[in-house]
């Protein structure tokens, strides 16, 4: 079951992070002269954000919760890198989760009370700010967990 668990975290993860980094460059590259054509691109962005990162994300933080359950070592016998992955990817999943979720609902709010493509590519702003600290974040643990840092 444990090497379930491994390919079903490491599957979410590279899904997770892959599309927070997609979402973000392709934010980037919209046409700001397009009008309303780019609202309606942000709104798909948003809802690809909704119904596949977040859910990747939370299978992320359940899958390496069972598994480090299933590994039954101590708190005190944990190496640095195994707490690490515990402690701050479990908070970036849910910190990036709720916050994405709130920014992204005030995006949504937002684009409908911009004029223009230009409003609405600056309305995204913070939406991309916090998918950069997210991906920030993820790239930490992930170079701790690597590094095996005890």
């Amino acid at each position: 079951m444990y090497e379930w668990l491994f390919f079903l975290h490491l599957t979410s993860l590279a899904l997770w992070l892959g599309g927070l980094v997609m979402v973000s460059v392709l934010l980037l590259m919209i046409n700001r002269s397009a009008g309303e054509a780019v609202k309606a691109q942000i709104s798909v962005y948003l809802k690809l954000t909704n119904r596949l990162l977040h859910p990747s994300a939370l299978v992320v933080l359940l899958s390496g919760g069972v598994m480090i359950q299933q590994m039954g070592i101590e708190r005190s016998m944990k190496p640095f890198w195994l707490l690490f992955m515990e402690q701050w990817g479990g908070m970036v999943v849910l910190l990036s989760t709720i916050v994405l979720g709130l920014v992204g609902r005030r995006l949504k709010k937002r684009l409908l009370a911009a004029s223009g493509g230009d409003a609405a590519v600056r309305a995204t702003l913070p939406f991309r700010a916090v998918m950069l600290v997210t991906v920030c974040g993820i790239l930490t643990v992930l170079g701790v967990v690597s590094l095996k840092i005890t």
